[in-house]
């Protein structure tokens, strides 16, 4: 453990750290596995807190040496060369991989996150484009059926049709069951327009007809 002084200061520069380091070294993974590795190489007192100083500031970026055996070897007093590599080894597997391997993990959930936002975008897109594709489809349908019946018919107003029209003054006693009668030029002019018409359009014009014998019903 260091010293509260010194902790004090450590404490003031993890502040500044990513919140990723922030977390780490702050939980208990850190420090039970500093403890194991202090245990199994048996350090004094004062190895284990020059060791954790010197860790610590390597996690923070905060190290003048390249990497954490250096650093050891520099500024914890242990002369034996192979505890130097042993702590360095352990350090590097136990602590700066898990580090790494923290950092990768959310990089990549990051990435499949925005990934997944970029495919519901893309889908949207597609949806969006096809609805437009078929209300032009639509649209272009319309205009074609209009023009046709317009061509073949020259049907202006759904009462041309109507040879005998039911006036208001004798509405109330009009059979409830009306019969309309088409005037012969209309029925011929009908005649060679559905021979004209796509067979595609078919339904489409037979609705239209329908819907104006519908409409003089109503107003009759």
């Amino acid at each position: 453990m260091l010293n509260p002084e010194l902790q004090k200061d450590i404490n003031l520069e993890i502040a500044k750290a990513e919140p990723l380091i922030q977390e780490f070294l702050t939980r208990d993974y850190f420090r039970e596995t500093l403890d194991l590795v202090f245990k199994v190489n048996r350090l004094n007192e004062v190895q284990k807190e020059s060791v954790e100083l010197e860790t610590i500031l390597y996690i923070l970026n905060l190290s003048n040496y390249e990497n954490i055996s250096e650093a050891i070897k520099a500024e914890c007093s242990i002369e034996t060369t192979n505890t130097v590599k042993q702590l360095g080894d352990d350090l590097e597997k136990y602590i700066f991989e898990k580090i790494k391997s923290t950092k990768a993990k959310i990089v990549n959930e990051e990435l499949e996150e925005e990934t997944k936002k970029l495919e519901v975008v893309n889908k949207t897109k597609e949806e969006e484009e096809v609805l437009t594709t078929e209300n032009k489809s639509m649209a272009e349908a319309g205009l074609r059926v209009k023009n046709l019946l317009d061509e073949n018919f020259d049907i202006k107003n759904p009462r041309d049709l109507v040879k005998n029209i039911i006036t208001p003054e004798n509405k109330n006693t009009a059979p409830s069951n009306i019969t309309l009668e088409i005037s012969s030029n209309s029925k011929e002019n009908m005649k060679e327009g559905v021979e004209k018409i796509d067979t595609k359009l078919g339904d489409v014009y037979r609705e239209r007809v329908d819907l104006g014998e519908e409409i003089i019903n109503k107003e009759i």
